[in-house]
């Protein structure tokens, strides 16, 4: 019995008969003549004429918003469509089994536009085409633009003061002001790093040269830069570590060697450092500075105590200027400010 709503085309799929049999088998002539409450008869299916009982019983799946819908079998010769409110040549084509350009070869059309009550030649033998399910996907979400900086790994330096090879970093978070541990410096390379032009006027040159005594003791240093502790020592809540401390300052800040010594790194090869200093004081001390906007030394160089060897800057993975100061003694990281005085 036909239900409301119900049509040839939608009785073909649902029973997986051509809708030209079921005319056939009820002598409709009409598309109209299919009325809710009539009475039908599904000619009886054949397994070479047509699907497989089971895929005609089988209720109609469901694939995300799109049914899945099995295709008509093939003809043996071709027949007479009339086109019914809704159809299209894409769903008349896939319910007859047949292609669209078959049927508009078939029919002389100059193009896809059919209209209701027009008669189709349907071509006859066309294969019939395989159920076929339409899923819709999930829209795919925006990337995120803009990476964040890059966790800084472990500076490890030796026992005598001079950096190990280069250890892999892990990915970072977000955070600018802890910064974590620092990556392992690289093997220094064989050539000499170029030498970078100092900018500094001649007044501040004069007090560049005018290095600052060594300490006494010998374990006291001067800090790099006077500026606000924006992430100190140790281990933060997040679990990160930082082996140093950052000190917030303005840009093109003059960064000074803490102590006399041998400038044994001058580069930016490590992620996340931008351009970075490390020099090696007298009794196994190294000393490290990062995130300069420029190098004013090289490697190889002896500097002075209060000697002005970089820029401040924001290089790096930070996002404001700053300075991170590390402190070792041999390959082991000290709190800085334990050995940090005077000017």
């Amino acid at each position: 019995t036909v239900g409301p709503g119900e049509s040839l085309d939608t009785l073909a799929i649902k029973y997986g008969v051509p809708s030209v049999e079921i005319a056939r088998a009820n002598g409709i002539s009409s598309p109209a003549a299919v009325t809710p409450g009539r009475a039908i008869v599904i000619p009886q299916r054949t397994a070479a004429a047509y699907a497989p009982q089971a895929a005609a019983s089988a209720p109609m799946p469901v694939s995300a918003p799109a049914p899945t819908m099995a295709a008509a079998p093939p003809r043996g010769g071709d027949v007479i469509h009339v086109v019914e409110p809704g159809q299209t040549l894409y769903s008349i084509a896939r319910a007859q089994g047949v292609r669209v350009n078959d049927i508009i070869a078939a029919n002389g059309l100059t193009s896809e536009s059919i209209r209701v009550g027009q008669r189709l030649r349907m071509p006859g033998g066309g294969a019939a085409a395989p159920a076929q399910t339409v899923a819709l996907k999930s829209p795919s979400l925006p990337p995120t633009l803009g990476a964040p900086p890059k966790l800084l790994g472990t500076l490890t330096v030796k026992s005598d003061g001079t950096p190990a090879a280069p250890a892999a970093a892990a990915p970072a978070p977000a955070a600018v002001a802890n910064i974590p541990k620092l990556p392992d410096v690289p093997a220094l390379p064989s050539a000499p790093d170029k030498s970078v032009t100092p900018t500094a006027t001649s007044a501040a040159k004069a007090v560049d040269d005018a290095a600052d005594p060594p300490s006494a003791s010998g374990t006291s240093f001067r800090w790099p830069v006077r500026g606000r502790i924006i992430s100190g020592f140790g281990s933060k809540p997040n679990g990160e570590r930082n082996d140093g401390i950052n000190l917030a300052v303005p840009e093109g800040t003059s960064v000074k060697a803490v102590e006399a010594g041998t400038v044994i790194y001058s580069g930016n090869e490590l992620a996340g450092y931008g351009n970075l200093v490390l020099i090696r004081h007298a009794d196994g001390w190294v000393s490290a500075y990062a995130h300069n906007s420029q190098i004013t030394v090289k490697r190889g160089d002896k500097v002075q105590r209060g000697q002005t060897i970089a820029q401040a800057g924001m290089s790096g993975s930070v996002t404001s200027p700053q300075v991170h100061f590390e402190l070792r003694k041999g390959a082991k990281p000290v709190n800085p400010l334990d050995y940090l005085a005077g000017t």
